[in-house]
């Protein structure tokens, strides 16, 4: 069940890939089945036509590949945007981004995406973090696995959460994940070697690249 739920939030995040509806009723016939399965048998005749279903469509949805185009959304300066309001509901939200060759996953409750234009830095503090002057306010931004703070990579993107209580530089804006329980933590892959970090317990695969899970 958590990897259908997966599943459906990765199917809702791209415009091409076809086959949501049947992962929906496989969803819901194994959710028929759990509440019966001591009184009836399993249709594994449905649930493999169904499985059949969601590789035809999903196959035939990459027969251009590699033009797998993710669907747009559109970059707010503050509040939501449409398509975020019609998740309002939903209890874990986290936003994907790109920054200095790494992908990161973090959870929000609140974001704001904003567009840099040239906004200026006005002081640089250790190990990561920029203080940029955005529209006429100081916002502190870590820049994750940055290479020089005293040359920093302009950021295209800032990623402003929770009342921009945290805050990220980004170059690429990935996908937003909701969903109406903890779907990421049980994957998550803790680093060898490493049993606790500040920044990040671990990573988990998504969208076929290895996110860093941000605290």
């Amino acid at each position: 069940m958590q990897q259908l739920d997966i599943l459906s939030s990765i199917y809702a995040g791209y415009n091409i890939i076809q086959g949501s509806e049947y992962i929906l009723r496989l969803k819901s016939v194994l959710q028929s089945y759990r509440r019966r399965y001591t009184r009836e048998g399993l249709d594994f005749n449905l649930i493999q036509y169904l499985l059949m279903k969601i590789s035809e469509v999903r196959d035939a949805s990459f027969n251009t590949f590699p033009e797998v185009s993710h669907e747009e959304m559109p970059f707010v300066v503050s509040g939501s945007s449409p398509v975020e309001a019609d998740y309002s509901g939903k209890k874990y939200k986290w936003v994907t981004f790109e920054r200095n060759r790494s992908w990161f996953i973090s959870p929000f409750m609140t974001i704001d995406i904003m567009k840099n234009e040239n906004y200026p830095v006005v002081s640089v503090e250790e190990p990561d973090y920029i203080y940029f002057e955005i529209n006429n306010h100081i916002v502190k931004v870590k820049d994750i696995f940055i290479t020089s703070l005293a040359e920093p990579e302009t950021p295209s993107y800032f990623i402003l959460l929770d009342g921009k209580l945290k805050n990220f530089a980004a170059n690429l804006i990935g996908k937003r994940i909701y969903a109406g329980q903890n779907i990421i933590h049980p994957f998550i892959k803790p680093f060898k070697n490493l049993h606790e970090h500040p920044l990040s317990p671990g990573r988990i695969r998504l969208f076929g690249k290895n996110h860093i899970l941000l605290n």
